[in-house]
C-alpha cells in the first residue's frame, strides 16, 4: 500500500519526497546532511542526472570542487547536454581560474539552452573580465 501511495496522481513520489527534504536541508544550512543523502541515494541510483547535479551542487556550496567536479563529469558523460551540469562545472572552472574553459562551458551551455539565466549571468561577468 505505501508504494501504491508513491505512485498515485497528486501524491508525491518518494522521490519528490526525498528532493524536498534535501531542499529543506539546504536551507535550513544543514548542507552537509543533504550530501550524505544525495550520495547514498546517487549510489542507488547511479543513472539519474539531476540527483547528480544537485549532489554537485551541494557539493559546490561546501566548496568540494574536486568532487563537484566528478559528478558534474559523471552527469555529462550520461547526458552531454544536461545544460545545469555544463554550468556547474564552469563555476568549477571558474574556481580552478580558469575562465576560457568557463567561458566555453557557458557557451556550450547556451547554445543548449539560450535563455538560461545563470549562464547568461556568468557570460556577463566573464566579459567584463576581458
Amino acid at each position: 500500500e505505501h508504494f501504491r501511495a508513491g505512485v498515485q496522481p497528486g501524491v508525491p513520489s518518494p522521490r519528490d519526497r526525498m528532493m524536498a527534504l534535501v531542499q529543506a536541508f539546504s536551507e535550513t544550512g544543514r548542507t552537509e546532511r543533504a550530501i550524505r543523502l544525495l550520495s547514498a541515494v546517487v549510489k542507488f541510483a547511479p543513472a539519474d542526472v539531476d540527483l547528480r547535479s544537485l549532489l554537485a551542487d551541494q557539493l559546490m556550496t561546501k566548496r568540494r570542487f574536486g568532487a563537484a567536479e566528478a559528478e558534474y563529469s559523471a552527469v555529462l558523460r550520461s547526458n552531454a547536454n544536461h545544460a545545469p551540469a555544463i554550468i556547474g562545472l564552469a563555476k568549477v572552472r571558474l574556481q580552478q581560474n580558469r575562465p576560457a574553459d568557463a567561458r566555453e562551458l557557458v557557451e556550450r551551455a547556451l547554445r543548449i539552452t539560450p535563455t538560461l539565466e545563470e549562464a547568461l549571468s556568468i557570460k556577463a561577468s566573464l566579459d567584463k573580465r576581458r
